[in-house]
């Protein structure tokens, strides 16, 4: 996955589940609705699970709200 000038590897990607990408400390994770992407990018200090439960979260509710 490619954002920005930045490349991460992507670690992780079911059908139906968020797309997860690692470079080094940081992070991405990806979440498709209706309508829109949830895209939350973490940075060293933080854990991956934290940013991966918030998209998948906040992805499941935009889903279940019709966004």
């Amino acid at each position: 996955i490619k954002l920005g000038d930045k490349k991460f590897l992507v670690t992780r990607g079911d059908p139906g589940q968020a797309i997860r990408g690692r470079q080094g400390d940081e992070g991405i994770c990806i979440k498709q609705t209706l309508t829109a992407l949830v895209v939350g990018i973490y940075g060293e200090g933080v854990q991956g699970g934290d940013c991966n439960v918030l998209v998948e979260g906040l992805g499941d509710y935009l889903k279940d709200t019709g966004v």
